[in-house]
């Protein structure tokens, strides 16, 4: 049976797409990238505050489920739950 990916992929009990959605996406967006990139940074600098690294990860990947969910991006989703899971996983190995 043939299903347009349309319906597959947004369900009708969703709310709709509106611009405060828009706003609020945008700024999970570049939250999450700003995290990234700090936490990134640090554990590349391999420094006394690298550990803190991986807190900045963990709110990059919170940031960007956020936004994968408003946007409705399955994948971009079930990358971003892996990576929070092995930044909480190195956080955790990191701190211990």
């Amino acid at each position: 049976m043939y299903l347009p990916l349309k319906r597959w992929f947004i369900a009708p009990s969703l709310p709709a797409y509106t611009v405060q959605t828009k706003r609020s996406s945008k700024r999970a967006e570049w939250a999450g990238a700003a995290f990234g990139v700090i936490g990134a940074v640090l554990l590349c600098l391999n420094i006394e505050m690298s550990p803190y690294g991986w807190h900045f990860l963990l709110l990059s990947n919170i940031c960007l489920i956020a936004y994968a969910v408003q946007i409705r991006a399955l994948g971009l989703l079930m990358m971003q739950i892996v990576f929070l899971a092995t930044s909480f996983t190195g956080m955790v190995r990191w701190m211990t």
